[in-house]
């Protein structure tokens, strides 16, 4: 994980707050990449739990965090996927996106006459230790 809290800097990696699941394992890699990215805040969030709810509400939830403007969100498979497709397509099940344990995925929120999300870029973490 510190290798890939390198890759991210190097691509310009800000978040000004990091949300991760209440398990373990996810805290502990939120942790080394608060602390990789320049001492991030950190935040636990319960709904992030595997399988702990479902992506619409996610969404809603993440949209509370509006005055933040780049966030991460460390979690766990399938629920990441499901919440990425549901921001890029409106279902959980649109697109299937999966993240390997230290996959990264940049979306951008997009403005206009409905908000959606924009892929960027998703990194498995096979090259994001190549950086």
């Amino acid at each position: 994980m510190e290798a890939i809290a390198r890759a991210l800097r190097i691509v310009k990696a800000h978040p000004d707050l990091i949300l991760t699941s209440p398990l373990r394992r996810a805290q502990e890699t939120a942790a080394i990449l608060a602390r990789g990215l320049g001492n991030v805040e950190l935040s636990e969030l319960s709904q992030l739990a595997e399988n702990g709810a479902h992506p619409s509400d996610l969404s809603r939830l993440l949209a509370s965090y509006q005055a933040v403007t780049e966030l991460m969100v460390v979690g766990h498979q399938p629920s990441l996927g499901k919440l990425a497709s549901f921001l890029l397509c409106g279902s959980p099940d649109g697109c299937a996106l999966e993240f390997k344990k230290g996959g990264v995925a940049l979306l951008c929120a997009q403005t206009g006459e409905s908000v959606g999300y924009q892929l960027r870029w998703l990194l498995a973490p096979r090259i994001l230790r190549k950086f």
